[in-house]
């Protein structure tokens, strides 16, 4: 292994609670001021997270990702 710088910014939300509905975290992804590349789904269970796809794809038009274990993503 290596070390790799990360830029990221590391962020706390007090928004909603981490129970949130989809329709809340919908609401709340909206309000973004840019759309993200990409949006990853790595919370849930898979039924409701391929739902949960669906619905940022639907309502907001972002593509949204439910990464694979050990797949390699381009952010």
């Amino acid at each position: 292994g290596r070390y790799i710088d990360v830029r990221a910014e590391i962020a706390k939300i007090n928004e909603f609670s981490v129970h949130a509905d989809s329709a809340e975290m919908i609401e709340w992804l909206s309000t973004a001021a840019t759309p993200p590349n990409k949006t990853f789904i790595v919370h849930g269970e898979e039924g409701a997270g391929a739902l949960f796809q669906q619905l940022i794809s639907e309502r907001l038009g972002w593509g949204a990702v439910i990464p694979d274990r050990n797949k390699r993503y381009e952010i």
